[in-house]
């Protein structure tokens, strides 16, 4: 699924996701366990556990909305937490 705000644009599979637009680029894997998703193993940030961030979701009518659970360790939470997106690919 693709989603995006303004200037930002979130590419999500089923196991990673990937950032572009003004605000910055990068990929990464993700895991989803109910309304929980983990985003870790970016490039320039370190491995492990305590490189995990955790964020819940919600979708409401074409739009993807992420509150976190942690401190995000690797600057994903400037495009992130609290943000919202809106699905770009239609269907």
């Amino acid at each position: 699924m693709r989603y995006q705000t303004c200037s930002l644009r979130l590419d999500l599979v089923p196991t990673s996701y990937s950032f572009q637009g003004a605000g910055g680029a990068g990929p990464g894997d993700v895991v989803v366990n109910n309304t929980e998703i983990d985003f870790f193993n970016a490039p320039g940030c370190g491995s492990g556990r305590y490189f995990v961030a955790r964020y819940t979701w919600t979708l409401k009518p074409g739009v993807l909305h992420f509150t976190p659970l942690n401190a995000d360790p690797c600057g994903r939470s400037a495009y992130l937490a609290n943000q919202s997106y809106i699905n770009t690919i239609p269907g």
